[in-house]
């Protein structure tokens, strides 16, 4: 309850906003919602946004501090996924060189023909590993 953790009683909070304890007993048990200038004073008392006032009981999350450890990990998963964007892009670059290599060996007919399908199966399963890698990371950070 936005009340709560803000530290205020129903008296407290009664006395702040101008109306009756009895009208945030009904405010808080839903019997009743405040008027529009009320709901203001009661969005800047409670540092809530008008939203969340409106929202389920089950739906109210009560926000929490970070702590430096947790944004430490966070930050590490970033580094963590540039180094492997950089690894995947040196890999395609590589996997390139060689296909044009490769390319160069074929009859010259042949290998315009070919290449876009060559070049197209070699990106398709850099970009599949890449995105594993991603949906890896993001249950990583979900969890």
């Amino acid at each position: 309850m936005a009340r709560d953790s803000e530290g205020l009683t129903q008296q407290q909070l009664s006395e702040e906003l101008g109306v009756d304890v009895r009208m945030i007993r009904m405010y808080e048990s839903a019997s009743s919602f405040p008027r529009p200038n009320v709901l203001n004073k009661l969005t800047s008392l409670t540092n809530r946004p008008i939203a969340w006032f409106f929202q389920e009981e089950d739906e109210k999350k009560e926000p929490r501090q970070v702590t430096p450890a947790e944004a430490l990990s966070v930050l590490e998963g970033f580094v963590k996924d540039a180094q492997e964007t950089d690894r995947l892009r040196s890999e395609l670059a590589e996997a390139r060189a060689r296909i044009a290599q490769l390319e160069a060996q074929l009859d010259p007919a042949d290998a315009k023909a070919e290449k876009p399908s060559r070049i197209a199966r070699v990106n398709k399963s850099l970009i599949g590993s890449r995105r594993q890698g991603q949906q890896k990371n993001e249950r990583r950070r979900k969890s």
